[in-house]
C-alpha cells in the first residue's frame, strides 16, 4: 500500500478532501476518492472565576469565560478539592448563600480533544468588626461578626471605683447598644460607667475575731444594711453595740446593725462601738441566793469572796461553777467575763476530811458510804485497837479495819468497825447521828411500801436486793436474794457493802458476805441492834449484837 501525507490547512469542524489518483497499469487508469476529516480543537479558558465574599442570603454566581474550544463542551464543578463534581452547567449558581456554602471552587472543561481546569475561587461571608472601647475599664476583646447575625455580649468589663452600666452605640454614650441588633458594617461600641462606693467595717480595738466584709458597692442614692457581727468580734471587758461613722463614737451617725441606710457620694468607713461590760456574780447556797456582786469593765474580778455561808449538817467547800462541786472552782481572781451563778458546794466531811455522800430515801437522808473517822467530831481520838486481848476487854470507844488492814482503797470502800461504845459515846460528824431501831424500821417500811421489794410487792420484808450495792457481794442462788445477779442490785441508792465484823473476841468474820450495821438503841444490857444483810437473804434482819462487837456504821443526817 501507498501512504500519503495530507498537507494542506484543516479548518475547525468538517473538512472534505478529494484523493485523485492513478493506478500502476500500462494503461494508467485514474480514480477519484472524497474523505470528509472532522477537526475538533481543545478549550482554552481565558477568564478564570473570581472569588466572592457575600452576606448570607446573597444569590452567588461563579463561571469561566471559554473562547477557544470546539463545542460541545463538558463543565464539572467541585469544591475544595473534592472528586465528586457538584453541578455540571457551564455557571455555577447559588441562590442563597449559607456558611455551609463557604470554600474553594474550581471547574474542568472538556471536550473530546482535551480538558482544562481553572483556577479556584474562595467563596466567603463578609464579616464585620465589632470593637469595643473599655473607657478605662479592663480591655474586651474585638469580635468577628458575619453580615446580618449578631455580636455576642461579653463578659462585663471592670473598673475600678465604677459600675459597669451597659454598651453604647457613640462615644457620647446616648444611643443604648442591644446585642439583638445585626450587625451589617464595621462597628464600635463604648462602656459607660457609674461610680460606685464601699462600706468597710474597722474592729475599733478588738481583742478577737474578724470584721465583717461588704463585697458589694452601692451608687449614690442606693440602699444598703448595716452588716450583723458576723465574724464574731470581741474586745475583752467590753460588748459589740453596732457600729459608727467616726473611731470616737461621737459626733457622727450610728449604725444599727440590720437597719437599712442609704448611700452618700463617697466610701463609708464604720467603725465598731464598744459598750463596757458589767457583770453579775450570783452566789447561790443551793436553797437561797446569799449575795450579788458586780465586776465593772475595766475590772475582771470581784474584789473578794462573801463571808462564807452556813449549813446544818454540812461543811461549805467553797465556791463552783456547778451544783455539788461540779464545773471548776470559783475565787476571787477567777476572771469574769460575763453574768454567772456560782453554787456553793456542801459536803459531808468528818474530823479527819474524809467526804461523804448523800442519798435521800422517802423521808431520810443518809449517807451513801460506811463511817470511817478516827475522830469524834470535836477532834477527840477514837483509840485504834488492833490486838484480839485488847479488843475484847474493851468496855470504852475503839475503832479497828477490817482483818487490821491497811489498804486504803479497801478502808476507803468498806469503811472501820467501831464497837457500841464509840457510837454511844459523842457526836462523830456534826448534823449527823447513827440511826435508832426505829429510825431503820423507817427505812425498812418505806421501801417495802414503795415497791422496792425484788418481787416488786408490798408486804413482808424482801428489801435486802435494792440495798445492797452492785459490787463485792458473794454470789448466792436463791431468786431475790442479793448474791443473785448483782446488777439487779441497789434500786434504793443504799448502796450497803458486805464489811463483815469483829467479833468480842478480837476474830473477823463475815466480809463480802455479811454487812452489820449499829443502831443506837440498845437491846439489853450487853448488846444493842445492829440491822444487817447477807448474800443469801433477801430481807433486812433486825439482828442484836454483843456491845464488845466491832461493826460498821451508816450515819442519819439530824
Amino acid at each position: 500500500s501507498n501512504k500519503y501525507t495530507y498537507t494542506g490547512t484543516l479548518s475547525e469542524g468538517s473538512n472534505t478532501i478529494v484523493i485523485t489518483a492513478k493506478d500502476k497499469s500500462t494503461a494508467e487508469n485514474w480514480s477519484t476518492q472524497t474523505i470528509i476529516v472532522y477537526y475538533i480543537i481543545a478549550p482554552t479558558i481565558t477568564t478564570q472565576p473570581s472569588s466572592k465574599t457575600e452576606c448570607p442570603g446573597t444569590a452567588v454566581s461563579l463561571s469561566v469565560a471559554v473562547t477557544s474550544g470546539t463545542r460541545p463542551l463538558t463543565y464539572k464543578w467541585y469544591k475544595d478539592n473534592g472528586t465528586t463534581s457538584i453541578s455540571s452547567d457551564s455557571i455555577y449558581k447559588i441562590t442563597s448563600l449559607t456558611v455551609t456554602d463557604t470554600g474553594y471552587y474550581k471547574v474542568v472543561v472538556s471536550n473530546y480533544s482535551g480538558l482544562v481546569t481553572s483556577d479556584s475561587a474562595k467563596l466567603s461571608l463578609t464579616r464585620y468588626t465589632v470593637a469595643f472601647i473599655s473607657n478605662d475599664g479592663s480591655s474586651v476583646d474585638t469580635q468577628k461578626v458575619i453580615c446580618n447575625s449578631t455580636a455576642t455580649e461579653p463578659i462585663n468589663p471592670t473598673k475600678s471605683g465604677y459600675k459597669f452600666s451597659g454598651w453604647y452605640s457613640n462615644s457620647a454614650l446616648s444611643i443604648t447598644f442591644s446585642f439583638t441588633t445585626t450587625i451589617t458594617a464595621n462597628t464600635v461600641l463604648y462602656a459607660s460607667w457609674t461610680p460606685v462606693y464601699t462600706v468597710t467595717y474597722k474592729g475599733n480595738g478588738n481583742t478577737g475575731g474578724s470584721v465583717p466584709v461588704d463585697a458589694n458597692t452601692y451608687t449614690n442614692g442606693i440602699s444598703f444594711t448595716a452588716l450583723e457581727n458576723t465574724g464574731s468580734l470581741v474586745k475583752t471587758n467590753y460588748t459589740f453595740a453596732g457600729w459608727y461613722s467616726n473611731s470616737t463614737g461621737t459626733g457622727g451617725t450610728v449604725y444599727t446593725p440590720g437597719t437599712s441606710y442609704t448611700m452618700g457620694s463617697s466610701d463609708l468607713i464604720l467603725y465598731a462601738i464598744w459598750a463596757p461590760d458589767t457583770f453579775v456574780v450570783t452566789f447561790d447556797t443551793g436553797t437561797v441566793t446569799f449575795n450579788t456582786m458586780k465586776v465593772i469593765a475595766p475590772a475582771t474580778t470581784i474584789s473578794a469572796l462573801p463571808t462564807s455561808p452556813t449549813r446544818t449538817s454540812y461543811v461549805f467547800d467553797g465556791w463552783y461553777t456547778g451544783t455539788k462541786g461540779s464545773g471548776t472552782k470559783f475565787t476571787a481572781s477567777t476572771t469574769v467575763s460575763a453574768n454567772i451563778t456560782v453554787y456553793a458546794n456542801w459536803v459531808i466531811k468528818d474530823a479527819d476530811g474524809n467526804i461523804y455522800t448523800e442519798v435521800t430515801i422517802g423521808t431520810q437522808t443518809w449517807m451513801v458510804e460506811n463511817l470511817r473517822t478516827a475522830k469524834y467530831n470535836d477532834g477527840t481520838s477514837i483509840p485504834k485497837v488492833t490486838d484480839s486481848a485488847a479488843w475484847s476487854n474493851l468496855t470504852t470507844s475503839g475503832y479497828c479495819y477490817y482483818k487490821n488492814t491497811t489498804n486504803a482503797d479497801s478502808i476507803k470502800k468498806f469503811g472501820a468497825l467501831y464497837n457500841w461504845y464509840t457510837v454511844n459515846t459523842g457526836t462523830l460528824v456534826t448534823g449527823w447521828h447513827v440511826p435508832t431501831d426505829l429510825e431503820w424500821d423507817t427505812l425498812q417500811n418505806y421501801l417495802i411500801a414503795n415497791r422496792y421489794n425484788y418481787d416488786s410487792t408490798t408486804t413482808d420484808n424482801k428489801i435486802a436486793k435494792s440495798m445492797a450495792a452492785k459490787t463485792d457481794w458473794a454470789s448466792g442462788t436463791p431468786d431475790g436474794t442479793i448474791g443473785n445477779d448483782l446488777s439487779k442490785n441497789n434500786s434504793s441508792g443504799f448502796s450497803a457493802l458486805p464489811g463483815g465484823y469483829r467479833n468480842y473476841d478480837g476474830n473477823f468474820y463475815d466480809q463480802s458476805y455479811y454487812g452489820y450495821w449499829w443502831s443506837a438503841t440498845e437491846a439489853s444490857s450487853t448488846g444493842a441492834w445492829d440491822p444487817n444483810l447477807g448474800y443469801g437473804t433477801v430481807a433486812l434482819i433486825r439482828g442484836g449484837t454483843n456491845k464488845s462487837c466491832g461493826v460498821s456504821v451508816r450515819l442519819l443526817r439530824d
